[in-house]
């Protein structure tokens, strides 16, 4: 069974979250990125594993998300980073409201929305 603070309910297996918000920005070949901070101050045993488990639940999404458009995604869940690696001819708008999309859909605040 998942942490306390971050849960599936068992009725529609829905990811929630209660611990992490994002940091939407850009790389530096400019393509979106998001970065998972713990809203949680006080560290717990369990924290790396919790920043992990949401860095592949949102990837995962993004990836179901991307279907049509199939950019890849990569992840870094140690560092909680996800980069959603776009070429000269994608639409980087699409690719930002995805972004906003999941990130809604799975509770997850973003500090710095556009």
């Amino acid at each position: 069974m998942a942490e306390a603070n971050e849960k599936q309910t068992s009725t529609t297996g829905s990811f929630q979250n209660y611990l992490f918000r994002a940091e939407v920005g850009s790389s530096a070949a400019g393509s979106p990125t998001i970065q998972l901070i713990s809203t949680n101050h006080a560290r717990s045993p369990a924290a790396e594993r919790n920043l992990a488990a949401c860095v592949y639940e949102v990837a995962a999404a993004l990836e179901r998300g991307s279907e049509t458009a199939r950019w890849p995604i990569s992840v870094d869940a140690q560092g909680g980073r996800i980069v959603v690696e776009l070429s000269v001819d994608d639409s980087r708008q699409m690719a930002e409201a995805l972004i906003e999309q999941v990130l809604a859909e799975l509770n997850i605040p973003t500090t710095n929305a556009k």
